[in-house]
């Protein structure tokens, strides 16, 4: 099965990179970092890996940008979320 795929994986990899960047668009770091207090561990694997494929795209796009702007949104929830907890 792997070797009828093998051709189809840079056409699936650009397909994930547009999803990753179109999911970004669209505010889900956010609502994917909150998935990280649920107490699933299911839901937390699938939210880390979600924030992880969006980091590797954000390190992926720092190369031409100078810094991470996904992993700058991340901390930037832990901030909201540290905010929350002081209250």
């Amino acid at each position: 099965m792997f070797t009828t795929l093998h051709p189809l994986c840079p056409i699936l990899t650009v397909r994930l990179l547009l999803l990753n960047r179109y999911l970004v668009s669209q505010n889900c770091v956010k609502p994917l970092c909150d998935l990280l207090t649920v107490l699933d561990p299911k839901i937390i694997s699938v939210a880390l890996n979600a924030l992880d494929n969006i980091l590797k795209l954000g390190k992926h796009d720092s190369k031409q940008m100078g810094h991470n702007a996904y992993a700058i949104m991340v901390e930037e929830c832990y901030g909201m979320y540290e905010r929350q907890m002081s209250h």
